[in-house]
C-alpha cells in the first residue's frame, strides 16, 4: 500500500507560474457571444505575499520567506502561506473568501504597507487635534515618513527604589504601536550603549532618543520653513526629524549634523532605505556648517546655554534659528530667535515646557561638593525654599540668576537630605528646613547665592509671576541677554567657549 504523499511546502516563483497557466488553460470558456461577468478586483500586489514576481522592485523576491517590502515594515503581522497547505491549494485565486483559509497571520519584522500607513495617519489625526500640525504640508510629511525605520529598537524605562532602570526593546518587543505613540523612544545610554547592546535592564543615562512626535513636529511649524529654504539641523539623532524636513523641502535642502558617529551612520542607513539624501555631517553641530552656509533656517534638537556665534555667522539676514536654551539647573525655555545681521538678533521664548538633552559641550561639569558639604551652622532666615526648583518659571528665573550654579541633594551620615546650590567659583547655599516649616540658607564662597535668587525671584513675582514666553532676548556680539519687558528683571547668558566635559 502506497504511502499517501506528503505535503509539500510553499512553491517558488516559477512553480506558481506553471500552476496559474495550467488553472487559466482548464478554465471553462463562455459561449460565443456571452460577455463573461467581471470577477472581484484583486488585491494590489504589494499586498500579496504569494505573487512574487508582481511585487515592486525594492520586495523580497522569495514566496516562502513570507516577506513582502523590505522598505515598509509597517506593521508587526504578515500573511503568509500556512504550512499544512499544499501548492495547489495556495495557488487558488485569492480574492475569494474560500481561498483565506490557506493563509495564517503570524508576527514577524516586515509587515504590509497598509497597516504602517494607516498608524501614521492615526498619529497624524491626533497631532492635529492637539494643534501641533498647524498646516497641511507637515500633516503630508508626518503620513509619508515610516518612523520605524529610525526606530527599530529602543530602552523602555522604568522607575524604582534604587534608580532608573532601562530595559531594551528589540526584534517583536519593539512593537509598531509603540513606535507611532506619541512619546520619546530612548535609543542610546551612556553614549555608547544600544538595545542590541543589552543583555536585560540596565542603568545608565540617556544619550540619544527618538523625540516624541508631536514635539518633533510643533518645532518644525514653529521654524516657519519655506518652500525654498536650506535649513541646517543640530542633532540628526535618529533621523526622524530630518526625514519630515527632507520630504518637506527636498533632501538637497537639508543639512544635519550628528556628533555622534554611531548614531549618524545608523541614521544615514535609515535616511538612504526611507529614500532620503540630505547632506550629512559627523561633528559637532555646535560649529555649524560653513560650507554649506548661509540657511534660512536653523533648528536644533540639543538644548545649549548660549546661542553659538557660528550659527549667527552662518544665518542669512532675517533667518530664524530655534534652539532650546537651558543651564546648569536644566531650566528650559524654547526661542525663536530672527538674525539680524552682524552678530545682532533678537528672540522671543515660545510657550510650552520643551525640554532636550543638553550638548555635549554645554553640559555641566563636574563640581566641587566638598566645601558645601563640610560645612556647619544655622545660617540666616530666608523666605525663598527650595521648591521654588519645581516651578518650570521660577526655575527658570534661578537659573538666569545663579548662571554656573548646580543643584544637587545630598546628606552626610545620619543627617537629613538637604538641598545643596553649588557654583562654579565654589559658592554655596545650602537650604535648611525647620520644624515650623520656615527655612533657612547656610551661604559660603565668595559670592552669596541665595541673595541673587531671592532678588530675582521677587522682581518676578512681583510683576505677576509670567511664564516664559513673556521673556524676550537680546544678542550681540558683546553678550545675549534675557529680559522681562518693563521690567528691571534681566540676566546674562554664559559667555563661550565652554570647556569640553567628558563623553
Amino acid at each position: 500500500m502506497n504511502s499517501p504523499e506528503r505535503p509539500r511546502g510553499p512553491p517558488d516563483a516559477t512553480e506558481c507560474r506553471k500552476l496559474h497557466r495550467r488553472r487559466r488553460a482548464n478554465r471553462v470558456q463562455p459561449p460565443p457571444g456571452v460577455i463573461e461577468p467581471k470577477t472581484p478586483k484583486t488585491p494590489k500586489p504589494s499586498e500579496c505575499a504569494f505573487y512574487p514576481w508582481k511585487l515592486a522592485p525594492q520586495a523580497c523576491s522569495r514566496a516562502a520567506s513570507g516577506c513582502i517590502l523590505r522598505n515598509e515594515r509597517a506593521s508587526r503581522t504578515v500573511i503568509r502561506p500556512r504550512r499544512d497547505r499544499t501548492p495547489d491549494d495556495l495557488c487558488a485565486p485569492h480574492h475569494p473568501a474560500s481561498a483565506l483559509s490557506v493563509f495564517e497571520e503570524v508576527r514577524t519584522l516586515t509587515a504590509t504597507p497598509s497597516a504602517g500607513a494607516a498608524l501614521r495617519r492615526r498619529l497624524a489625526d491626533a497631532l492635529h487635534d492637539t494643534g501641533d500640525i498647524r498646516t497641511p504640508a507637515w500633516r503630508e510629511a508626518v503620513e509619508a515618513v515610516p518612523r520605524e525605520l529610525f526606530v527599530p529598537e529602543w530602552f523602555e524605562r522604568t522607575d524604582t527604589d534604587t534608580g532608573t532602570l532601562w530595559t531594551p526593546l528589540t526584534g517583536e518587543d519593539a512593537t509598531l504601536e509603540e513606535v507611532y505613540a506619541d512619546t520619546t523612544l530612548v535609543t542610546q545610554l551612556d553614549g555608547t550603549t544600544r538595545p542590541a547592546d543589552a543583555t536585560g535592564p540596565m542603568y545608565g543615562a540617556p544619550s540619544s532618543s527618538s523625540t516624541l512626535p508631536s514635539l518633533v513636529v510643533g518645532m518644525l511649524e514653529d521654524l516657519r520653513v519655506e518652500p525654498d529654504d536650506d535649513v541646517l539641523e543640530i542633532g540628526t539623532g535618529t533621523g526622524y526629524s530630518t526625514a519630515l524636513l527632507c520630504r518637506r523641502l527636498g533632501s538637497s535642502k537639508v543639512t544635519s549634523i550628528e556628533v555622534d558617529p554611531d548614531t549618524a551612520h545608523r541614521a544615514a542607513a535609515a535616511l538612504k532605505e526611507a529614500g532620503y539624501r540630505p547632506h550629512l555631517i559627523t561633528g559637532d553641530g555646535l560649529d555649524g556648517a560653513p560650507d554649506r552656509a548661509p540657511f534660512h533656517r536653523i533648528i536644533a534638537t540639543r538644548a545649549v546655554r548660549t546661542l553659538p556665534a557660528a550659527w549667527l555667522a552662518q544665518a542669512r539676514t532675517g533667518a530664524v534659528i530655534l534652539a532650546i536654551l537651558t543651564g546648569r539647573l536644566y531650566a528650559y525655555g524654547q526661542a525663536r530667535i530672527t538674525a539680524l545681521g552682524s552678530g545682532e538678533a533678537v528672540g522671543e521664548f515660545l510657550p510650552g515646557t520643551i525640554s532636550f538633552m543638553t550638548a555635549r559641550r554645554h553640559a555641566a561639569g563636574p563640581i566641587d561638593q566638598r566645601a558645601a558639604l563640610a560645612a556647619t551652622g544655622d545660617g540666616r532666615p530666608t523666605s525663598l525654599g527650595p521648591d521654588i526648583l519645581t516651578d518650570w518659571t521660577g526655575r527658570f528665573v534661578v537659573q538666569g540668576a545663579l548662571p554656573t550654579a548646580t543643584h544637587m541633594t545630598a546628606s552626610v551620615g545620619d543627617s537629613p537630605t538637604l538641598d545643596h546650590l553649588i557654583a562654579a567659583d565654589g559658592s554655596y547655599a545650602t537650604l535648611l528646613r525647620q520644624y515650623d516649616g520656615t527655612w533657612r540658607v547656610r551661604e559660603g564662597g565668595p559670592t552669596r547665592l541665595w541673595e541673587h535668587a531671592e532678588r530675582a525671584v521677587a522682581a518676578w513675582r512681583n510683576a505677576g509671576s509670567p511664564t516664559t514666553d513673556r521673556f524676550r532676548l537680546r544678542i550681540s556680539p558683546a553678550a545675549q541677554s534675557v529680559h522681562l519687558p518693563d521690567t528691571d528683571l534681566s540676566w546674562n547668558l554664559p559667555a563661550e567657549p565652554f570647556a569640553p566635559t567628558a563623553g
